[in-house]
């Protein structure tokens, strides 16, 4: 497995707006809702 690679936050940042217009998302938001939703990240918060 090769190591990960350091991303500008720029680059980060053009790679998530990339995937969420792929995925037909309107905004950041809007796919932190669904991916919550969907039970792909857990709620830090409640789990302590």
């Amino acid at each position: 497995m090769e190591p990960l690679k350091y991303d500008p936050p720029a680059a980060i940042k053009t790679h998530v707006s990339a995937v969420s217009a792929q995925l037909g998302f309107r905004n950041r938001v809007q796919a932190a809702i669904i991916v919550y939703n969907l039970g792909l990240v857990k709620d830090t918060d409640r789990d302590q």
